[in-house]
């Protein structure tokens, strides 16, 4: 398909044509395989077919109210123009999940406009918006050299980068510990960390400088620190 038409050509050119194919019978067939799954299957991610459009789940929280049914929110985006939406959802509604064609890339580097990546076959170098990275623009800090990432096509055009969920980095500066701080401790302070990369993140007081800890890519949060296994 386009890969074969992209190989011929720069891969900056490429990547722009890509971006500008006519739709073909093979790839509206690839649009079109929906999975039906439980909203309680649902993950951030995820594309989900609504309304004869393309929505990709941005935040997804269970809620549970005292003597109502559990429901489900949703916050969406809109993959071809970036239209936000919320939606809430009853437990045991059913959505389509959209199978789209998915390609792999290795992260090089991101400017202002565009994030660069490079095919790990063939070693041809691609960019693509940064509008279209599925955690938002917040995560590009966070984006680091040799980092694999998935970029996904609708009719042969890139409309969405998924970035792994979560990754692990060395924090290079924050305050010192606070006298008896442990991760046991009650209500836990948070201080602002600056880790290897320049990225920065809250973390909890007992985390020190040199210390691993995951970082939740999706939201930009601190998850834990890491153990050595």
């Amino acid at each position: 398909m386009f890969a074969a038409a992209r190989s011929r050509l720069p891969a900056s050119t490429a990547t722009r044509v890509a971006a500008l194919a006519p739709c073909s019978a093979a790839a509206q067939l690839a649009f079109r395989r929906n999975v039906q799954v439980a909203i309680n299957q649902v993950r951030r991610g995820q594309v989900l077919n609504m309304r004869s459009k393309l929505w990709v789940v941005t935040s997804w929280s269970h809620h549970k109210q005292g003597r109502g049914g559990a429901h489900y929110k949703l916050e969406l985006r809109e993959l071809l123009d970036g239209t936000k939406a919320f939606e809430r959802m009853n437990t045991g509604t059913a959505v389509d999940v959209v199978d789209l064609e998915q390609k792999t890339y290795q992260f090089m580097y991101a400017d202002e406009r565009m994030v660069h990546l490079i095919d790990q076959d063939t070693f041809e170098e691609h960019e693509y918006p940064i509008g279209i990275i599925a955690a938002g623009e917040k995560a590009l800090p966070f984006l680091q050299d040799t980092m694999i990432v998935k970029v996904e096509y609708h009719n042969e055009s890139p409309v969405l980068i998924k970035i792994p969920e979560k990754a692990t980095y060395t924090v290079a500066d924050t305050a010192p510990v606070a006298h008896n701080a442990s991760e046991s401790s009650k209500g836990t302070v948070y201080k602002t960390a600056t880790l290897e990369n320049g990225a920065q993140v809250s973390v909890p007081e007992f985390v020190n400088i040199g210390d691993q800890v995951v970082v939740d890519l999706m939201e930009q949060k601190y998850l834990s620190r890491a153990r050595d296994t």
